[in-house]
């Protein structure tokens, strides 16, 4: 299970419908007590990009996604999701960003496999979000306690030593904006 994943799936029973139509892009588990009765997806988050394209024609009432930086780049999943989204439909993310400059051992710690994106700012992060025409509704930061222990163990020590507090675990909630 991805670090934070639980918190991802508790915002998204607590928004959505009981007969939502939910596209969860491999990351988040989905269990059954918390997600009931909702009509949940789960593809392959290597394939996310080309899932959301094929779901344009079908629209989903909401879509979620933990950690998606770390298998595709984040604008062009945005957009995607974007299309395969109902116009009042919602994007849930789970991601790791820096509220602040982080440190050497950070940047060791979180440092991303070959091709994949880099962890950013949050400022960075959420003018992306406004770029793709999403508005955010809300976000929930996580408090280290919550997903320190479900990560490796070099990126738990780089997280303990950081006084300033730069790695930050966030939930957001993201509306399409009207075109």
């Amino acid at each position: 299970m991805k670090p934070g994943a639980d918190a991802l799936v508790d915002v998204v029973g607590r928004a959505t419908s009981p007969s939502a139509r939910i596209l969860d892009l491999g990351g988040a588990p989905t269990p059954s007590a918390k997600l009931a009765a909702r009509r949940v997806v789960v593809v392959n988050a290597e394939d996310a990009l080309a899932e959301l394209a094929a779901h344009g024609a079908d629209p989903r009432d909401a879509i979620m996604s933990a950690w998606p930086t770390s298998f595709a780049p984040l604008l062009p999943l945005l957009h995607a999701a974007r299309d395969a989204l109902r116009a009042d439909g919602r994007l849930f993310l789970l991601d790791l960003v820096w509220q602040t400059a982080p440190s050497p051992e950070l940047l060791r710690a979180f440092a991303p496999a070959e091709g994949r994106e880099k962890v950013r700012p949050i400022e960075g992060y959420e003018m992306q979000i406004d770029h793709a025409q999403f508005d955010i509704e809300a976000r929930v930061d996580l408090p280290h306690s919550a997903w320190r222990e479900a990560v490796k163990d070099a990126q738990r020590a780089a997280v303990d030593a950081d006084a300033r507090g730069a790695a930050r675990l966030a939930v957001w909630t993201l509306k399409p904006r009207a075109d």
